[in-house]
């Protein structure tokens, strides 16, 4: 099973980021082992619209079955449930400790979004 993190950086000790659409870069980890893949996101930090649709299009073409993330707008939203992903309402903290905390099932599993469009 493949989690999606949105970070503010390059490794699993990478803190989440605040916004999904504008996140540095996305942690690809495997759920047990803790492997995993770097993707970038700089394409989108800067962009003036589309930046959730286009970070969750990523997340869907990076094989994750599991989004957890701070924030996600209504655009992204559908797009990754859409594909099947399911999308977990993560904690302040490094990529790592997500996904622990969702090994120990203390996360919760997002029923719609949280964010508005156009997070700033």
């Amino acid at each position: 099973m493949k989690i999606v993190i949105p970070t503010n950086g390059d490794s699993l000790e990478s803190d989440i980021s605040k916004s999904f659409g504008r996140a540095q870069s996305f942690i690809i980890a495997d759920a047990f082992t803790f492997k995993y893949e770097l993707v970038e996101n700089t394409q989108n930090m800067d962009s003036a619209q589309g930046a959730g649709i286009q970070s969750a299009q990523t997340a869907v073409q990076a094989g994750g079955d599991i989004l957890i993330t701070l924030n996600c707008g209504p655009k992204a939203y559908r797009v990754l449930t859409e594909a099947g992903v399911r999308i977990y309402l993560g904690i302040d903290g490094s990529a790592k400790e997500n996904i622990e905390a969702y090994n120990n099932g203390s996360l919760e599993e997002m029923k719609d979004a949280n964010q508005e469009s156009h997070w700033v």
